[in-house]
């Protein structure tokens, strides 16, 4: 990258559209972003618009990229001098000012895709960066980016979430197939730090999605994904070329060199061994995630509409009761499915008697219900119902956890049985409820509890049938 001439340091989306509109490349696209906000606001004034997560993914960007201070309004202060901190803090003091300038400018971009289909945003913007014509890459250059910085603005845009993703349990770590391919991902060849790069932009993403304060929770789970990624990584490069890392020991051959050599002759067989292997693995851990982002959203949803019960379930479970038989719940309400809260997951796989089999499928259903959004609505019917019900009498033997655990898990090997075969020969594929969505409220409602088991085996059974056979799938290439 040549001197860049940037003038996002600092600015707002709207202050870079007014002062810099004629020297940024795409501005047609952000001019309908800009139109939808007008529009948006007009008619629902407390609704977010993208303009808006445009700015605050710019505004965290800048704050995050500062040396020697601690990024308070996105970390939790908790966080500083913790081990995941301190190497948050070795990647962004190694940045230089070339580095920061294109970062914030993928950030500016990086949700460019939704100006022409939601959806796929993420695909579609880095298509948008890569495809540039002649008068906007004319642009890129004159704000000092070469072509390969182009390329790797539009990787990063490409895989921008998929952080995210992984840490919430909807996709899988075989999502990072295509980041760790280089045939998919050429910048990895060239840029030795991409990962790190990924890292930073997919803080800031979420950030401004949040529109404040990372949770303690979630940057350390952020940070351990992001660490197995780069394990995967140089595991790979290392199974491919032991003999370049012999000449490595022998310091015969360059870091640069190493790394360019390893992946660009990775092969996709390679790619995809090593993280089907570290998705097997932690499966229980997946399913406890899609738990833990569903039950988070629904109890979210249930704080606006049900709010006295809930607190009188918070403390109805919460009380300590001695008598023998009697509910007692060993953790706290807002920690359920926390961490290592994996107990209610593996007695699930045990009462379904689930075996290696679901494992190695489950691992390449890569992408599972968008935003986790039909999974979160069957959580907050089963906590619905229990807000309902429980403070009216003590249930002895009733643990709420394994109930969530058991339908969720019923829900999964549903659809592993019915699409697992269409994941041989290492094909990754993606399932979606979109049809689901769009059903009648009130008889959503009712297949909702069906899925609980409230009614009986049989209905539940019907329900699951339904769910199967309502389901989207598509093949993820490579």
């Amino acid at each position: 990258m040549a001197e860049v001439h940037n003038p996002l340091e600092g600015m707002t989306v709207r202050e870079i559209l007014n002062c810099h509109k004629d020297e940024l490349p795409h501005e047609a696209l952000f001019d309908k972003i800009l139109q939808w906000h007008d529009e948006t606001k007009g008619k629902r004034p407390k609704d977010r618009t993208d303009l808006e997560h445009f700015e605050d993914v710019l505004k965290y960007m800048n704050v995050l990229i500062k040396k020697d201070d601690f990024p308070s309004e996105i970390l939790d202060k908790k966080l500083k001098g913790s081990d995941e901190y301190r190497q948050l803090e070795d990647i962004i003091a190694k940045l230089d000012e070339v580095e920061e300038a294109l970062l914030l400018c993928t950030a500016l971009y990086h949700d460019i895709g939704k100006a022409i289909l939601r959806p796929r945003h993420g695909p579609e913007g880095a298509d948008i960066i890569k495809d540039s014509g002649y008068e906007d890459r004319e642009r890129f250059y004159n704000l000092g980016f070469y072509r390969s910085d182009i390329y790797l603005m539009s990787n990063l845009i490409r895989f921008h979430d998929y952080l995210a993703m992984v840490g919430t349990g909807e996709t899988s770590y075989l999502t990072f197939t295509e980041v760790l391919y280089p045939v998919t991902n050429i910048s990895l060849a060239k840029e030795k730090k991409f990962l790190d790069y990924l890292l930073l932009l997919n803080l800031a993403d979420m950030a401004g999605s949040i529109v404040g304060e990372i949770s303690s929770e979630d940057f350390t789970r952020y940070m351990h994904d992001f660490n197995l990624i780069k394990k995967a990584h140089k595991n790979i490069s290392e199974k491919v070329y032991e003999d370049i890392f012999k000449e490595k020991r022998d310091k015969t051959i360059s870091d640069e060199d190493l790394h360019k050599q390893t992946v660009s002759a990775r092969d996709l067989i390679d790619v995809i061994s090593e993280l089907r292997r570290l998705t097997e693995n932690t499966t229980i851990e997946r399913l406890r995630r899609i738990l833990r982002a569903g039950f988070k959203v629904s109890r979210g949803g249930l704080e606006r509409t049900e709010k006295r019960r809930l607190i009188a379930y918070k403390d109805w479970i919460e009380t300590p009761y001695k008598q023998p038989g009697q509910y007692q719940e060993t953790k706290k309400f807002e920690e359920w499915f926390i961490e290592d809260d994996v107990a209610p997951v593996i007695e699930s796989t045990r009462g379904l008697n689930i075996g290696q089999e679901f494992y190695t499928k489950f691992a390449f259903i890569c992408k599972l219900d968008y935003k986790l959004g039909f999974i979160s609505a069957l959580v907050e019917k089963m906590l619905s119902t229990e807000l309902k019900s429980a403070p009216k009498a003590r249930r002895s033997a009733h643990d709420l956890r394994r109930d969530l655990a058991l339908a969720v898990l019923k829900l999964v090997s549903t659809l592993v049985e019915a699409f697992g075969d269409f994941t041989s020969n290492n094909t990754r594929i993606g399932l979606g409820f979109e049809r689901l969505k769009e059903m009648d409220q009130s008889y959503k409602e009712r297949f909702l509890e069906r899925l609980t088991g409230k009614q009986g085996g049989f209905k539940e059974a019907e329900a699951l049938t339904k769910l199967r056979n309502s389901t989207n799938l598509w093949v993820i290439t490579p």
